[in-house]
């Protein structure tokens, strides 16, 4: 794992932007035990689904903590005095900690403090030991067929989740409502769900929830969802806003999107220096980036660079055949650059 952390996912250091990542290293150990309760409830009674969990233990006063780690202890130790083999409770018990090792969030804290889907490996392990505690039972014979008939009870409640957990994942409008009420604190559902409601039209509520999007996020904000908010302030004609929006969106993680937006936007307001100063900064970041490209040749273009702009526009063909209006730029400009006329 740690491998591919570094050299397949870049350097697990960088800040990442989760509540968990703002907590301090005794915060995030206080923490533990509460995200080894939660994929314990995940797998043993999954009263309520949800793709992301949100929550940092501040101190060790914290229930989770001066209650919780005993009570783990007390577990392993009763598992260890009444299954059989030992040797099995302490493999299964390992496999189960190392499974969540990784989401540990100790040394490199992730992007949300917990993730349903985390516990897919750990789940064997408790499988495991559950199955060894009921093979374990030998007499009376009444307490077997207690077990049994609890497992005939508890397994319809399993299918009925996974039933309406499955119709969730299939809509993602859904999910994204059902999983925002379940985890208000998250920014990345807020965003997601504002996104759906894009797509449909409803802006009021897509500005909605990119504005809870920024609220809820860690630092000042979230800067896909300032990009998605100067999107709509665009429409709205509110063009001071959405350029606000489109400079934080930069600022916070240089948004390849808010580039080529605010590019964009530059040049429909005839401000083709603005847009070119912005789109070089762009295209040096994203240098293969089409739409940045192909904005900083219309920037070029449209303030009478005609050199520049058939570089850009030449490149933007290369990158991709027939991109927007690219060969009625490239068209007029070679007319004009072999005509030697000024345009």
């Amino acid at each position: 794992y740690s491998g591919l952390r570094v050299f397949l996912l870049g350097n697990p250091f960088n800040k990442t932007l989760s509540l968990i990542n703002e907590a301090g290293v005794f915060q995030r150990v206080y923490t533990l035990p509460r995200i080894i309760f939660t994929a314990l409830q995940l797998i043993i009674a999954p009263r309520v689904l949800q793709s992301e969990f949100h929550f940092v233990v501040q101190s060790f006063r914290d229930p989770y903590v001066w209650l919780g780690v005993p009570f783990l202890i007390l577990i392993f130790v009763l598992m260890y005095k009444f299954l059989k083999p030992r040797k099995h409770v302490i493999f299964f018990s390992c496999w189960f900690l190392i499974g969540l090792l990784p989401y540990s969030n100790i040394l490199i804290p992730l992007h949300a403090t917990f993730m349903g889907h985390w516990v897919y490996f750990s789940s064997m392990a408790v499988a495991a030991l559950i199955s060894m505690a009921i093979f374990n039972i030998r007499e009376p014979r009444k307490i077997r067929y207690l077990v049994a008939a609890i497992l005939i009870i508890v397994m319809p409640f399993y299918a009925i989740k996974i039933m309406e957990r499955n119709k969730e994942w299939a809509d993602p409008f859904l999910l994204y409502q059902r999983d925002v009420e379940r985890e208000p604190n998250s920014f990345l559902l807020h965003c997601n769900l504002g996104v759906e409601y894009f797509r449909r039209d409803m802006m009021d509520e897509a500005k909605r929830e990119f504005i809870a999007s920024n609220s809820v996020s860690p630092g000042v904000g979230y800067d896909v969802a300032y990009n998605n908010l100067g999107v709509i302030y665009a429409r709205e004609g509110d063009m001071r806003r959405a350029i606000s929006c489109y400079k934080s969106s930069i600022l916070l993680n240089n948004y390849a999107l808010s580039y080529a937006n605010l590019g964009q936007l530059y040049n429909n307001l005839k401000m083709h220096k603005d847009a070119a100063f912005v789109l070089k900064e762009g295209a040096g970041l994203y240098p293969l980036n089409v739409e940045i490209r192909y904005q900083l040749g219309v920037a070029y273009y449209k303030d009478g660079q005609a050199l520049l702009a058939r570089k850009l526009f030449q490149e933007v063909e290369e990158m991709h055949p027939g991109y927007s209006q690219t060969r009625m730029y490239l068209k007029s400009l070679h007319s004009v650059i072999d005509g030697d006329l000024s345009f």
